[in-house]
């Protein structure tokens, strides 16, 4: 019996470790602000969340961004940021005591910025935004964000909200008005707002939490732009390596000619073709994870590209594509279906109720074919549904083509 008792012990001393390994502390990085600055300057950066002791530093995805303890603070930070960094999204986690964090978003401009003071509740106290610039600010509880701009007669302007991509709990509502309170554009739980100024003049815009929540976490990025608003392309898939010709739709593009199409709030948009040259590598993950707000970008890691556009009137917002070695197709006609031959990839916008989208292509007995449809995982809110049929050997009693379903597309 005495035999087993090492075996005993060695049994009761490793579940022992177990539980002393579990109750080890873990840095967690609650929120950080600003959440970002422009590149070429320095700022002073707040960080906050659970067992942040004894700070070691700050960790950027991109190792060029350095940043320095401030004297006498355990929580504050100097970051540089070079004026070679590109625009767009870093992960930064803390360093300390208890091991590396988890990430927060930090995002680089290239413009004016500056941080918004607490105060601005009211429109007398609306702060001065001017065009191009980008403000960094907190909604409070129970209360919004005021900010005042002049606009010319006609001028059309986009404004840009930046906070779930910041990993802020805000869920932005925006309203326009003018001098006399009256509301001229109002955007619900989105992160964007198109206004077309109806005279010249000074305009209030107000930013607020969709249910008027408010403090340390409810972060923002604020930005007045007069530069080209990207809504989607065509097609959103380019193959590697190679110059594909796209066409860009928005707003503001230079060189752009009026389309059919309209945007959710039937303004229409503009359309413009410019030639893309594809990477062969993909996008880092992070940069996809923040472009598209969710985890669901980890199925798109081997294969998706985050493209900016610098037209000659401003950068425009990214756009997601996907990377294929396939020939990509993209639908022309309204309401036919298009003649493939596997394997590609088709590309095309939702069909209108009553319209047809979509393939047509031969098969015979025993073919093996994987198909699979892209909407909500290239960042747009739309939940996509499909149906394979197969072509009827007879027709109908007026001579129509019948059809047979084989399978449904949901969403695997």
């Amino acid at each position: 019996m005495r035999r087993y008792c090492p075996g005993l012990i060695v049994v009761m001393s490793w579940a022992g470790c177990v539980g002393l390994f579990a109750q080890l502390p873990q840095a967690r990085l609650g929120w950080i602000f600003p959440p970002g600055a422009a590149a070429g300057s320095t700022v002073e950066l707040t960080v906050a969340g659970a067992d942040l002791d004894e700070p070691a530093g700050l960790r950027f995805s991109d190792p060029r961004l350095t940043a320095i303890l401030k004297p006498g603070t355990p929580n504050q930070f100097q970051v540089m940021v070079p004026a070679e960094c590109a625009e767009g999204l870093l992960d930064v986690r803390f360093v300390g005591r208890f091991g590396v964090s988890n990430p927060r978003a930090f995002a680089v401009g290239h413009g004016t910025e500056f941080i918004t003071p607490a105060t601005n509740t009211t429109p007398a106290n609306a702060v001065e935004l001017p065009l191009e610039a980008t403000a960094s600010g907190r909604v409070n509880l129970h209360a919004a964000a005021w900010f005042r701009f002049n606009a010319r007669a006609g001028q059309r302007i986009f404004v840009r909200i930046g906070a779930r991509e910041l990993d802020s709990r805000l869920v932005p509502d925006l309203t326009v008005s003018d001098a006399a309170g009256r509301e001229l554009a109002i955007a619900r739980r989105r992160e964007w707002l198109d206004f077309a100024a109806p005279d010249h003049g000074s305009y209030l815009l107000k930013l607020n939490d969709q249910t008027f929540r408010g403090g340390d976490d409810f972060l923002f990025r604020l930005t007045l732009a007069t530069g080209p608003q990207l809504d989607f392309a065509l097609p959103s898939a380019l193959r590697v390596g190679e110059t594909n010709r796209v066409m860009l739709f928005g707003r503001n593009l230079p060189g752009g000619q009026p389309s059919s199409l309209t945007d959710v709030d039937g303004k229409s948009l503009e359309q413009l073709a410019v030639d893309i040259l594809a990477p062969t590598v993909a996008s880092p993950v992070p940069e996809i994870v923040k472009f598209l707000r969710k985890s669901a970008a980890a199925s798109l890691i081997e294969e998706a590209y985050v493209w900016r556009w610098l037209a000659t009137n401003g950068s425009a917002n990214p756009l997601l594509f996907t990377l294929t070695t396939n020939a990509v197709l993209t639908a022309r006609a309204t309401n036919q279906l298009a003649l493939i031959s596997p394997p590609c990839e088709f590309v095309g916008k939702f069909p209108a109720p009553g319209q047809l989208s979509g393939v047509t292509f031969q098969a015979t007995k025993g073919d093996v074919f994987w198909l699979e449809l892209f909407a909500d995982r290239l960042g747009f809110p739309s939940d996509p549904q499909g149906v394979v049929q197969r072509e009827r050997s007879t027709k109908s009693e007026s001579g129509e083509t019948l059809y047979s379903d084989v399978m449904e597309l949901g969403d695997t």
